[in-house]
């Protein structure tokens, strides 16, 4: 589950004409990244500290040899900043469909261009 800073729940992703582009992929390299996503979501959510996950930092500089890799070749035509904004939405639906509950904030006045993902804590 996601909600934003303000406590409203996300129930689907923004830009829906953007997200769609990840199903250029076949459903065998989508399963393989969403996998991953919630692998890396869950390890997140067992730390005892910084249960937070930066979008940006998920996939790196290079996404050479990594299950990522197809969202630039394939999903974004090599386009990175495309590229980008699919796998920021990828990984926003792998949090929307979390078990755990997750809040979403963009940050601002930084030259981070991804989103801050932590866990709610009551």
């Amino acid at each position: 589950m996601l909600y934003n800073i303000y406590g409203q729940e996300i129930s689907k992703v923004s830009h829906q004409e953007t997200f769609n582009c990840f199903y250029k992929l076949d459903k065998i390299e989508r399963d393989k990244i969403n996998s991953k996503l919630q692998e890396i979501i869950n390890e997140t959510s067992l730390k005892d500290n910084n249960k937070i996950l930066t979008s940006s930092f998920i996939p790196g500089k290079d996404w050479t040899n990594t299950v990522f890799q197809p969202i630039y070749e394939k999903a974004s035509d090599c386009n990175e900043e495309l590229a980008a904004k699919i796998f920021g939405l990828v990984l926003m639906q792998n949090f929307i469909d979390n078990d755990k509950e997750w809040v979403f904030m963009k940050p601002e006045n930084t030259d981070i261009k991804g989103s801050y993902y932590f866990i709610k804590e009551y």
